[in-house]
């Protein structure tokens, strides 16, 4: 103690620095960290915390998946977004993370915006004066399930019209001003009024008649007489079918489902179950057809009455059912002779450019002929149990494999929904192939003999080992062939179609024979030879081999051959026309060389010179009668002599005539003939 004075009295005071004043100092600033309960008061709260410590992988993955699909997928959107600031994880969330066994990359998980209270600034009590409930406190916690791809809480999620849009095809971009009379969104299913079409009329792209512009854009108005309407533009046509656009607004038309009814076809399509509509239609749609079958360039008019075709067999009556699958055989006849026709083309261009613009025509008129094939379920095992028809599908295949590198990834167009619905409908073939091992070994036989003409199966086919749609079987020769029913790969010893080595295209006798002509080609079954063309050249397959420096070209045709003798063998000892102006093959059956001209060196003509064994030696003669005087023998020798002022021995052209014992002596480069 100590003293103090205070107004003149001495009071003794207590010292605040002594030791018990010091415990007490220290007793007073004791604080406890209050204890928070792990889990939510609420029941069900708390009940889905404890799930969410450990979730079943396979419901977490469900859950996550279908909401991939309704927001991700079909493009609905929360009613309300919130995004939490701050947020708190179960994830993270310490007093229970040795509880936690759900894996945590999971879009769907718990978060609260509420802070636990062990975090705020309330966590630290003065322990004077607290009572049970200050230091056991509930759950700060306030969980809500959040998804986060997006960082906002789950909330119900609508649908919105970028589901129409994406369920809708895309025009060319020179079409793009009809694009808002295409979509037929949920919210607007009959689509953009006739008076709206008019008030357009100052967006008519300038490759479109205004008159063609408004029938198209007022074609899809009215779900209820979209039907009439298209059987209108097939009786009394104002708008072109052979237009990209009008397939693709066709097509859209017959596939978008329209308005739910309350019967299982949609009010959409109701009028395609009426008997005397299903018969106006393939009316007009056989008219259709025979008016563009002699025409190649209708590629897309033949497209647009296939999928209205397949679109019809799929709802008729059952007694058209028949005639309907006769159109669109019809329509597949003609496809394939067409695709046939632009491939003879292909190989008798020498133009890269127009090679490729070809090519693309072939890919799209294959698409199409596989687009005949694409029926309802119960109609295509019946279609395919026609071999010959289930060949064109194959072949088609093929093309459209070897071919695809012609389409853009991001190509939108006609080319590109066809080969979505192709690739659609070969994985609906191969179930049936492979069940059918028979139909496939026919259909397969015959399609890749007419694509590959020197295909020989020496055993049936059979699906490859660990595979569902790699086929194979062998060919004479012993080549393994492969065949991929879902994609049109054909391989033969691992190898693909493809062109020549550049070495092979560049050599001068290449250039003499095929004048820059591009051949598919295939390995060989033929010993010596490495190639074969895929397709019958001029009416021969043609096989290629490279010896030295020497192009061997072998002309197979009814199993009779034809050898190329290389040009430089014969130099110098034949006149130099006889070298360069003519194709030299050597018939192994009939053992003569004949010398055809490079004008016509792919048929035999009886005026044809020939080199013939006779008395021991060769003689080249022409038509039995005529023969050519070998410029290296003694008489040629001599006569050169005379007529060298005039010419080079190898220039000149002595002709002896059996039959009037005759010398005729020629000088082509005098022109004188």
């Amino acid at each position: 103690e100590y003293p103090q004075e205070e107004y003149g009295i001495t009071v003794w005071r207590h010292s605040y620095a002594c030791v018990r004043h010091g415990y007490l100092s220290k007793a007073n600033n004791l604080q406890i960290q209050v204890h928070e309960w792990p889990l939510p008061k609420n029941n069900l709260g708390a009940q889905a915390t404890v799930f969410e410590l450990a979730v079943p992988p396979i419901f977490s993955e469900w859950r996550d998946i279908t909401l991939y699909l309704i927001n991700d997928v079909l493009l609905s959107q929360p009613f309300g977004v919130h995004h939490p600031n701050p947020s708190y994880s179960l994830r993270a969330y310490q007093p229970l993370d040795k509880f936690f066994r759900t894996r945590r990359d999971y879009r769907i998980h718990l978060v609260s915006e509420a802070k636990p209270n062990v975090v705020t600034h309330r966590r630290d009590k003065p322990i004077q004066y607290c009572t049970d409930s200050d230091v056991c406190v509930n759950n700060g916690l306030r969980y809500q399930y959040y998804d986060g791809n997006q960082n906002c809480f789950l909330e119900e999620l609508l649908p919105t019209e970028g589901l129409s849009n994406l369920c809708t095809f895309d025009l060319p971009k020179r079409a793009q001003a009809l694009k808002r009379f295409l979509v037929r969104t949920w919210l607007k299913p009959e689509g953009e009024t006739p008076n709206e079409v008019i008030a357009s009329q100052s967006d008519c792209p300038e490759y479109l008649s205004l008159s063609e512009y408004k029938v198209l854009a007022e074609l899809p108005y009215g779900y209820n007489i979209q039907w009439m309407s298209i059987l209108t533009q097939l009786a009394m046509p104002k708008i072109d079918f052979n237009k990209t656009e009008t397939a693709i607004f066709l097509l859209q038309m017959s596939l978008q489902a329209g308005p739910r009814s309350s019967t299982s076809t949609r009010c959409t399509h109701l009028r395609l179950k009426d008997r005397e509509f299903g018969h106006q239609m393939l009316e007009h749609l056989t008219k259709g057809v025979s008016h563009i079958q002699e025409n190649w360039e209708s590629y897309t008019a033949l497209s647009s009455y296939t999928l209205l075709a397949s679109r019809l067999l799929s709802q008729v009556p059952s007694e058209l059912s028949q005639a309907f699958l006769g159109l669109l055989e019809k329509c597949r006849r003609i496809s394939y002779r067409w695709l046939t026709t632009i491939l003879e083309r292909v190989q008798e261009t020498t133009s890269e450019t127009r090679r490729s613009g070809l090519l693309k025509t072939a890919l799209t008129i294959a698409l199409i002929c596989g687009d005949s094939f694409n029926v309802y379920d119960g109609f295509l095992p019946v279609i395919l149990a026609d071999a010959k028809q289930a060949s064109m599908l194959v072949e088609c295949s093929i093309i459209i494999y070897n071919n695809a590198s012609l389409k853009s990834e991001t190509e939108t167009t006609l080319r590109g929904i066809l080969f979505d619905r192709w690739s659609y409908t070969m994985h609906r073939v191969c179930a049936i192939l492979v069940e059918q091992n028979h139909l496939a070994s026919s259909c397969l036989d015959l399609a890749i003999k007419r694509h590959w003409p020197a295909f020989q199966p020496t055993a049936s086919w059979t699906l490859a080992a660990e595979s569902s749609y790699w086929f194979k079987t062998t060919n004479r020769g012993h080549l393994q062939v492969h065949y991929n029913i879902l994609t049109g790969e054909l391989l033969v010893n691992g190898l693909p179609l493809t062109r020549l080595p550049e070495q092979y295209e560049r050599h001068d006798d290449y250039e003499r024979l095929f004048e820059g002509l591009i051949l598919n080609v295939m390995p060989s079954n033929l010993p010596g030879m490495r190639f074969c063309t895929t397709q019958q050249f001029q009416g021969h397959i043609v096989h290629f081999g490279m010896q030295d420096q020497d192009l061997l070209v072998r002309l197979e045709v009814n199993e009779s051959y034809l050898d190329l003798i290389p040009s430089r063998t014969l130099r110098d000892m034949l006149p130099h026309s006889f070298v360069n102006d003519y194709a030299h093959w050597y018939h192994n059956e009939a053992g003569i060389i004949q010398l055809r001209s490079l004008k016509d060196r792919w048929t035999s003509n009886p005026d044809d010179w020939c080199f013939v064994r006779q008395d021991g030696g060769w003689k080249l003669c022409q038509a039995g009668r005529t023969f050519l005087f070998a410029p290296s023998s003694s008489m040629a020798r001599r006569i050169a002599g005379i007529l060298s002022p005039l010419e080079a021995p190898l220039g000149l052209h002595m002709l002896y005539d059996a039959r009037k014992s005759a010398l005729e002596v020629r000088v082509p480069s005098l022109r004188l003939d």
